[in-house]
């Protein structure tokens, strides 16, 4: 699979990274079976590139990334090592195809390199290790490495700033005699060897077993001086525990010893020849006494100002004290009336609410419209009832012309005339005539029944 520009923004994308190659100091590709490392030009301040776990066979266009300090190649197939940036600190290339360690001259701020599970050998395929400085740890682990003992530490020896190594897995430590005696003996600032860490006191029998086999003596010589510096080391540790018992007292905590009570006596001398204020005179529950008779004029007036001034600021103190108090009450006091007046114009206000008969928010919507169509039913009514009369008058002054042009219906008018000459508003009488043959009041429902005062 090739690196992308594509598939680097999406490995971007799933690790929440920035959009903007710039910005970015992390950058994990791991995993995703590349080929090749291309299309890395605009991550110019990375720091910590991870692409384990792929398929790559050379390491390149990485040389230019002057900000990378950690490299993490491993679980590739990578044969060699090349074309590495001068800051890289961190670099891992184990389980690759690595024959040999080389083209590391320039990487002088190295601090941590790990080759292990790889195909190395022989001495000459880590003798290139020695150029670096600066290197801390150095794992060599499950490699192929069977050779004499003495041509790999005699590379080792020459790593002086080395303290962490692993050698474990390869034929030649399985192989070599006494291998961890002779490794620590070798490597003098190693203070952890195959994930034990070293001790000062397996330092030191180390050493002194290391020096007769570097002197030619034997094994068994060099075990006897190992015992030799085990029974120093052991008679310097229960000096010092005698010490400590000394110093802090028994066990049973019983009595002091001898020691304890002479620097105890020699602490209190000099503080009676220091400050000169034991007053012996006094019981022994108290030691220390700070009387005026110790103490010279000049002193003694000092100590009477500090005196009258800690009464002053006492008083000022206490004024200040008071004063805030009285402060507090009236700001609870206030907050009180304040709360008082709120609660009494929220009072006058929801009564004015109530019997504020003006506000249009408070009125009866609905006793309203039923008066107003109330109001409508009774005007039309009055019109309808002018109209019939009107009508009703009409037809009265028709007939009184008609009677005066013929006589003989005088009599007639006569019995007709009772009834016309009654008030238009009468009901029955409108319905009597013969002009109109109808009840005006049918068109109109009948009007609601008058609203009850509690409405």
């Amino acid at each position: 699979m090739r690196m992308t520009k594509d598939s680097i923004r999406l490995c971007i994308k799933r690790k929440e990274l920035y959009d903007n190659p710039e910005l970015n100091e992390r950058l994990y590709l791991h995993h995703k079976g590349f080929t090749e490392i291309r299309n890395l030009e605009n991550f110019t301040h990375l720091e910590s590139l991870f692409l384990e776990a792929n398929a790559l066979t050379k390491i390149e266009n990485i040389v230019n990334k002057r900000h990378l300090q950690s490299l993490y190649l491993q679980n590739n197939k990578l044969e060699r090592i090349e074309n590495l940036p001068i800051a890289l600190k961190y670099l891992n290339v184990s389980n690759n195809l690595i024959s040999k360690i080389d083209n590391l001259s320039t990487l002088q701020s190295l601090e941590s390199l790990i080759v292990k599970q790889n195909k190395l050998s022989k001495p000459d395929s880590i003798r290139n290790v020695i150029y670096m400085q600066r290197l801390r740890e150095l794992d060599l682990s499950m490699n192929k490495i069977n050779c004499s003992p003495e041509s790999i530490l005699e590379i080792l020896a020459q790593c002086k700033s080395l303290k962490i190594l692993r050698l474990k897995g390869n034929p030649m430590a399985k192989s070599t005699k006494h291998y961890r005696k002779l490794v620590i003996s070798r490597c003098p600032k190693l203070i952890n060897l195959d994930g034990n860490p070293i001790c000062k006191e397996e330092r030191r029998r180390c050493d002194s077993w290391g020096k007769v086999v570097m002197n030619g003596g034997s094994f068994d010589e060099a075990n006897e001086a190992d015992i030799v510096e085990l029974n120093i080391i052991r008679s310097e540790q229960s000096e010092a525990n005698a010490l400590k018992r000394e110093l802090h007292g028994s066990d049973d905590g019983s009595t002091c010893s001898n020691a304890s009570k002479t620097i105890g006596a020699s602490v209190i001398e000099g503080i009676k020849k220091t400050f000169g204020l034991i007053d012996t005179t006094r019981t022994p529950s108290s030691t220390i006494s700070w009387s005026s008779k110790h103490l010279s004029h000049d002193d003694a007036e000092e100590l009477s100002k500090r005196v009258s001034m800690k009464k002053e600021l006492d008083q000022v103190r206490g004024i200040v004290v008071s004063q805030r108090k009285e402060i507090i009450n009236l700001k609870k006091s206030l907050d009180q009336s304040t709360e008082a007046a709120e609660l009494q114009q929220h009072i006058e206000s929801s009564i004015h609410g109530m019997w504020n008969i003006d506000d249009d928010s408070e009125k009866d919507t609905s006793y309203s419209i039923v008066k107003d169509q109330e109001l409508a039913q009774q005007a039309g009514l009055k019109e309808m009832q002018q109209a019939v009369a009107e009508q009703q008058w009409e037809g009265y002054k028709s007939q009184m012309n008609r009677e005066k042009h013929s006589p003989s219906a005088a009599a007639e008018s006569n019995s007709s005339s009772s009834v016309a000459v009654q008030k238009p508003n009468n009901r029955s009488s409108m319905a009597s005539t013969g002009i109109h043959d109808f009840d005006p009041f049918s068109i109109f429902p009948p009007a609601p029944p008058p609203r009850n005062a509690s409405m």
